[in-house]
């Protein structure tokens, strides 16, 4: 229980830690058709509901005791203009741009999207409208499974 919760304390503190920068290669997210499917499937408010831990490969709900009563409710919220909400300590309540890239979600700091706060890579689609997930801030990646509300 205390090496989750260091974990999680350690990857809200990557988030709230990330210096931002601008990407020398922006080629690869330019050219992004307005309305793409991931788009589609992403417009609305996602809840991390699960987290990976690395050393047993394992993911643990943290919806469910004990963890739902150290770990606040974490949420990305995707609206249609490109802009996201996140809240709670795992999201470090980030407000800022997205742009996607399928299998990629590029979040910026920004509107121009040149301040890079972090990647959330899609890695499968699961039943009952949860995504299995890789977020990167930095060098930190962390799985994750999110459920859209």
């Amino acid at each position: 229980m205390k090496r989750i919760l260091l974990l999680a304390s350690i990857f809200a503190l990557s988030l709230t830690t990330l210096s931002s920068c601008s990407s020398d290669d922006d080629s690869s997210i330019e050219n992004i058709e307005k309305d793409s499917e991931l788009k589609k499937e992403l417009i609305g408010k996602w809840r991390i509901t699960h987290f990976y831990l690395d050393k047993s490969g394992v993911y643990v709900d943290i919806t469910k005791p004990p963890f739902n009563e150290n770990i606040d409710e974490n949420y990305f919220t995707f609206n249609q203009d490109n802009s996201f909400v996140g809240t709670g300590s795992i999201t470090s309540n980030q407000k800022g741009w997205y742009k996607d890239d399928k299998p990629n979600v590029y979040l910026y700091e920004d509107k121009n999207k040149t301040k890079g706060l972090a990647i959330i890579k899609i890695l499968n689609n699961e039943p009952n409208n949860r995504k299995e997930v890789e977020l990167q801030v930095g060098d930190v990646k962390q799985k994750l499974k999110i459920t859209k509300q």
